[in-house]
């Protein structure tokens, strides 16, 4: 009858606990943690503003979009002061309609959130191969999902940047000024973006790492 080693499952424990320890911060801990960061840190934003001196006064527009806005649609408004508020608005009301995400955000946003959220699932695989390579497929899915909502929300905000710059190019401060093609210079990927992305990589690069580093033993060798 063979017995098991009782030295040898000690000296193996050390190397088992750290990459289950490593699964956990770049598994489900980590997913977690980034899917709250996306819903409720700033993804997308947008800010612009007039300086004081000009012929049409000072004046600023501002907005942030948050994952939880992108997925579900909803419009956090764009504040206006200044010169910059329509005269149908009223003071510290703001301008709606503005920074809605269509349809094919919501849907990468979306879709982004729900792999994410399946990362959770991940703390009930425990043979930890099979938990590693489904981390790196899950991790890198979700990272380019978060990058094609971030990508498509900006392009879909400049081009509504740019629509509202065809009237400035008519205000006396416009004139000789290329207003619409510096329209995209306020629109700009928040910090929840990059905080997302940069951490679905360090969960995908840790997976992969601990893959590479312990190769499957072969059916001879010893144990």
């Amino acid at each position: 009858m063979t017995m098991d080693d009782p030295g040898s499952a000690r000296s193996e424990s050390p190397a088992r606990t750290g990459t289950r320890r490593s699964q956990t911060l770049a598994g489900p801990l980590g997913f977690f943690l980034l899917l709250l960061l996306f819903l409720f840190l700033p993804s997308v934003a947008v800010s612009c503003s007039v300086p004081p001196g000009t012929q049409v006064g000072a004046g600023t527009a501002t907005a942030s979009v948050t994952g939880a806005d992108v997925i579900t649609g909803s419009d956090p408004g764009l504040e206006t002061t200044g010169s910059l508020r329509l005269p149908s608005q009223k003071e510290g009301e703001p301008l709606t309609d503005a920074v809605a995400p269509g349809q094919d955000v919501r849907i990468a946003g979306t879709a982004a959130v729900v792999v994410m959220a399946l990362g959770l699932g991940l703390m009930f695989i425990g043979v930890w191969r099979p938990r590693a390579l489904l981390t790196v497929g899950i991790a890198t899915l979700a990272a380019a999902l978060v990058a094609v909502t971030g990508i498509l929300f900006v392009s879909q905000l400049t081009d509504e940047a740019k629509e509202y710059a065809e009237f400035m190019v008519y205000l006396p401060d416009g004139k000789g000024v290329d207003v619409v093609g510096r329209a995209g210079e306020v629109v700009h990927l928040g910090v929840g973006f990059f905080i997302t992305l940069f951490g679905l990589t360090v969960i995908a690069v840790t997976n992969l790492v601990l893959l590479l580093r312990r190769k499957p033993r072969s059916p001879g060798s010893s144990a």
